[in-house]
């Protein structure tokens, strides 16, 4: 699971305007005005993309000490150090008072009362018949898991926990095999022979200290000792292995997502074992990392999600014995919300297509946006990608595909963080079995909001044939949107840390 876009929300503290509404602009001026500056570290926010209230409380407040408009005090905060030394926050105005009031009048003025609503899209059905439902407790779990991971080759779960941060292994009857002690919380893993491969965030929320940590945990006399490989991260949130310069040994990408700074980087193996790190893209708001193959070669292509206000999909392609060439591949307005990219041959033409959730909702309180969803980027055969499909989706957090149903064609799976929990409760879970040219039909099971779910993996746990999917809950996640309270205290008395979706298409065929 990448955490990435979980620990976005926290609007600056002890903002102190230095700009006041009242002075008469020009509208004309204040188009052009917006445009210069809010179009010169990302892709221009139109109006319509928040209703006024969030403009005027939320994103307007959270852009002003970015411009120098609005002090922040940063004396209080553990990474003050690191943000005054890289002057995330100017120290005098790079805004004139007069230019921020016309910038505030111009998303007062143009924004929508109220934000749009969804466009119309299929209901999703309660009516998840090709899964039987287990809830894992076993001794000493939580509602707090940041981690869920199958291994279908031992038929175990991994779970990981952010308080106190740990690793537990799971069989599927419920029995807790071990528990690993962490530094941080887990937020990735990869399984290999030698050890799991563990990313430790560091900091749950959000943060620009160098907390995180990348983590082998290797068996040793009956337990497992941890060894640090990589420390000094920025919040890093996904680790891909693979070979990237021909050398016969293991590299790897990590993604550190960061706060206001973050960066990219792939890390080459020497032969002694240790990391040298060379650097792919250097700013803040990497989700994860997908490795395919764009063209014919021995070497794999590196897909990126970014997410903070530079959102977008990048494609690093190797051009030197180090290098990679960066391309990008879609832009994003920052409200976006990118939370999770999967790089997928939907068509099965040869060409790898594109699965994108975007649905973070908890920079600060927020309505639900007509934008947020699962979309589907198809790849026209020459690099390019356009979007195909799309479903409406609050909160969409993640979404893994396989074949579940195990009828030829590629089905979803999706989990919202954010869903409307008064109005569509069922968007924590969505199922989406595929109908063939991309015809989806969504389900969900009722019981679908025992936990807040944040983090999923799907395989075959159980060794019949079929793809099983995992939930984890963290129920203690930003409140940016309505949660009814029964709900919330549900979570944490319910002992629902963790849902296995067994499916029973395998045992349907049988009969």
């Amino acid at each position: 699971m990448n955490l990435g876009a979980f620990g976005k929300f926290v609007v600056p503290a002890l903002i102190v305007f230095v700009s006041r509404a009242g002075d008469s602009t020009e509208p004309s001026r204040e188009v052009d005005i917006a445009h210069a500056y809010c179009q010169a570290c990302h892709l221009f926010p139109e109006p319509s993309l928040l209703d006024k209230q969030t403009w005027i409380n939320g994103a307007l407040r959270r852009m002003a000490p970015l411009l120098g408009a609005a002090r922040i005090n940063l004396d209080n905060r553990p990474d003050a150090k690191i943000l005054k030394e890289a002057g995330i926050f100017p120290t005098a105005p790079i805004i004139s008072q007069k230019d921020w009031v016309a910038i505030s009048q111009f998303y007062r003025d143009q924004a929508p009362a109220l934000p749009f609503a969804q466009k119309a899209h299929a209901p999703i059905g309660n009516n998840l018949s090709g899964f039987e439902i287990h809830r894992l407790t076993y001794s000493g779990s939580k509602h707090l898991s940041c981690l869920v991971r199958i291994d279908p080759r031992a038929n175990r779960f991994f779970i990981g926990n952010a308080a106190p941060p740990s690793l537990d292994i799971v069989s599927v009857t419920g029995d807790l095999i071990s528990r690993i002690p962490l530094d941080s919380p887990p937020v990735d893993l990869t399984v290999r022979p030698e050890g799991f491969y563990l990313t430790l965030i560091g900091n749950l929320f959000p943060s620009d200290e160098k907390n995180g940590k990348l983590v082998i945990a290797t068996p040793k006399d009956g337990r497992f000792e941890v060894r640090t490989l990589i420390d000094q991260l920025s919040r890093p949130t996904s680790a891909s292995f693979a070979d990237l310069n021909n050398d016969g040994r293991e590299d790897l990408v990590l993604c550190c997502f960061g706060n206001y700074l973050g960066k990219v980087s792939w890390f080459e193996q020497k032969p002694t074992g240790d990391y040298l790190e060379h650097l792919l893209l250097e700013q803040s708001g990497a989700v994860n990392s997908v490795f395919s193959f764009t063209s014919k070669k021995t070497t794999p292509d590196i897909f990126v999600l970014t997410a903070q206000a530079r959102e977008g999909i990048h494609l690093f392609m190797k051009n030197s014995e180090i290098g990679f060439s960066h391309r990008i591949l879609a832009e994003f307005h920052p409200a976006f919300g990118s939370s999770h990219l999967e790089v997928v041959d939907f068509n099965q033409d040869g060409f790898p297509d594109l699965l994108v959730t975007n649905g973070d909702n908890g920079d600060y309180p927020s309505q639900f946006k007509s934008y947020h969803g699962i979309r589907i980027y198809m790849n026209d055969g020459k690099g390019n990608f356009y979007e195909k499909w799309f479903y409406p989706l609050n909160g969409a957090f993640k979404a893994v595909v396989a074949d579940f149903d195990n009828d030829g064609d590629l089905d979803i799976a999706a989990i919202s963080f954010f869903p409307d929990y008064s109005k569509s409760p069922s968007e924590s879970f969505v199922y989406f079995e595929n109908k063939g040219g991309l015809e989806f039909v969504p389900s969900s099971f009722p019981g679908n909001t025992a936990g807040r779910w944040l983090t999923m993996d799907a395989a075959d746990v159980d060794g019949d044939g079929d793809v099983d999917i995992v939930l984890g809950s963290f129920a203690e996640g930003p409140e940016s949107i309505p949660i009814p309270a029964e709900l919330h205290a549900q979570w944490r008395t319910n002992d629902c840390a963790v849902l296995w979706l067994e499916n029973k298409s395998s045992s349907r065929r049988r009969k």
